[in-house]
């Protein structure tokens, strides 16, 4: 998940309505606490090759996302016209 002030790096579901992430925003990283109604700052990412380490993840798990999209917009091409909606 990317929006134009961060980007979700990591995100780890603890139970219903409670996770752990890593958020990057403005060239930081932060661990947060996120449960119903509240966000806590956990931690801030200061170790350079861990940071790096995640936005490579991050990036990885993307290209991977964006094979699968193409993949399926290749098949939805090769579905006969009479079964695609007018």
């Amino acid at each position: 998940m990317s929006t134009g002030g961060g980007r979700v790096l990591e995100n780890l579901p603890l139970g219903p309505n409670r996770s752990v992430c890593i958020v990057e925003m403005a060239g930081r990283v932060f661990l947060l606490g996120v449960a119903e109604g509240s966000i806590t700052l956990l931690s801030e990412i200061t170790d350079g090759d861990a940071i790096e380490n995640l936005r490579e993840k991050h990036r990885a798990a993307n290209d991977i996302f964006s094979q699968d999209i193409n993949s399926i917009s290749d098949l939805i091409q090769k579905i006969p016209p009479i079964f695609k909606k007018k």
